[in-house]
């Protein structure tokens, strides 16, 4: 397959300490704490549907999808709910959600009910994507009876992180099974599993195994960020998503790697999502992948790996170009968590004036010139904003990191998106 070059990006190190391949688990002790948001997924919060007292078993759902856009959220582990009250969350500080005390006995899992559709166990199942975005893969699944093409995404460019390669490397079979499951459902003609050529063992494996389950591997440059959406897209398919549109209007339903065998398990296992690998890396002594449950605390996390936390580094939630600072190690893990980082502070500096280098247009893989968005955002002119497509950026962060005079062009471009999204929305509505 011939493939299209992703134009821009970045080569940051990869910084891929953690060995692939090993998975651990952690021991659930009686009295540990699990701290569970009922917001882990794009769209609607989940509603709560236990009490205060009540025990539950791992597996049992603690709150239930709403209408719309929405994803229930099951319990990680044996134990009774001692709270349902704001608990700490990664990315929105607070949110509504209950404290689970654990048992310490483990007993398998509360299984679903066999809903016979392979959207509605998703569904059931509490499967949003697992690559950072979060969105209920229910809603992605159903109703696409559309697309010629399934691509899954196993490119896992973001540094550090390998726990996407380490899913690859332990469950081939899972993985394809689950690809298998998605390609016939959406009656796709085709099923690509694109994996980055630093990552050569896995799409060995894979190869080997695809054809059986009537997919193909394509490995593509490693590159950040490669593993985008639109930017996936145009490198295996050679398709442009346009501006404002999803990739089901173009043919193609993408999912991550990840994703996949969490709905293998939900088809095949009955079972909820409950667990989820994540890489724990930077400056600890044990950089490993482990299978972290939902709702268990960073602190747990670094017990369970042996690893210290140091209070004057940087603790990030996800991948270093798109995670999030947080602010200790009671943050729990959510269905979105892919890695938990310990970082060196920068230097706090000045940043210094544009010196119209050009870095950053080169690396902006939206052809967006974000130094201008930036000026945009600083004047405060949204209006100019939305003229220079602020919507189509991605958030990736390479603007910011080819910057030679440290200029916060990301944060800038980040903030006015919102800012000019929320302009265009009231124009719309007069």
């Amino acid at each position: 397959m011939k493939l299209s070059s992703l134009k821009g990006g970045i080569h940051p190190e990869d910084n891929k300490y953690a060995e692939a391949g090993v998975i651990r688990r952690p021991r659930i002790l009686e009295g540990d704490e699990f701290f569970i948001p009922f917001s882990q997924h794009i769209g609607a919060p989940a509603e709560c549907a236990v009490v205060k007292g009540q025990r539950v078993r791992t597996g049992e759902r603690l709150a239930k999808a709403v209408s719309g856009i929405s994803a229930p959220v099951h319990s990680p582990a044996d134990g009774i709910i001692t709270a349902i009250v704001k608990v700490p969350h990664p990315v929105l500080g607070a949110a509504e959600g209950c404290i689970l005390k654990a048992s310490g006995l483990e007993d398998g899992y509360m299984e679903l009910e066999d809903k016979g559709d392979l959207a509605e166990m998703v569904k059931a199942a509490g499967v949003v994507g697992l690559g950072g975005a979060g969105f209920p893969a229910w809603v992605k699944i159903g109703g696409v009876r559309r697309a010629d093409t399934l691509l899954i995404n196993a490119s896992e460019c973001e540094p550090y992180l390998t726990c996407d390669y380490s899913l690859m490397l332990n469950y081939p079979e899972e993985i394809l099974k689950g690809v298998k499951f998605l390609k016939d459902y959406i009656n796709a003609q085709d099923a690509f599993i694109a994996v980055e050529s630093n990552k050569k063992k896995a799409a060995a494996i894979l190869s080997g195994l695809a054809p059986s389950y009537g997919a193909e591997v394509v490995v593509v440059p490693a590159k950040y960020p490669q593993g985008g959406e639109k930017q996936l897209i145009s490198t295996v398919l050679s398709r442009t998503v346009p501006q404002g549109r999803l990739p089901i209007d173009i043919g193609v339903l993408i999912h991550n790697v990840a994703t996949v065998r969490a709905i293998y398990e939900a088809v095949e296992k009955r079972k909820p999502l409950f667990e989820r690998p994540l890489t724990v890396s930077g400056l600890v002594e044990n950089p490993c992948n482990i299978m972290a449950r939902t709702g268990m605390t960073a602190a747990v996390l670094f017990r369970e790996t042996q690893n210290l936390y140091d209070g004057g580094k940087r603790l990030i939630f996800g991948g270093p170009m798109t995670g999030f600072e947080v602010t200790g190690p009671e943050m729990p893990v959510l269905k979105t968590t892919g890695g938990i980082l310990q970082l060196e502070r920068a230097e706090e500096k000045e940043p210094g004036p544009c010196i119209r280098c050009g870095r950053c247009v080169e690396a902006c893989v939206m052809g967006l010139v974000p130094v201008d968005l930036e000026r945009a955002y600083s004047a405060g002119n949204i209006n100019m904003m939305i003229e220079l497509n602020a919507a189509s950026c991605i958030e990736c962060g390479c603007c910011s990191y080819v910057c030679p005079a440290g200029r916060p062009l990301a944060q800038a471009i980040k903030t006015g998106k919102k800012r000019a999204a929320f302009a265009a929305a009231k124009r719309r509505g007069g």
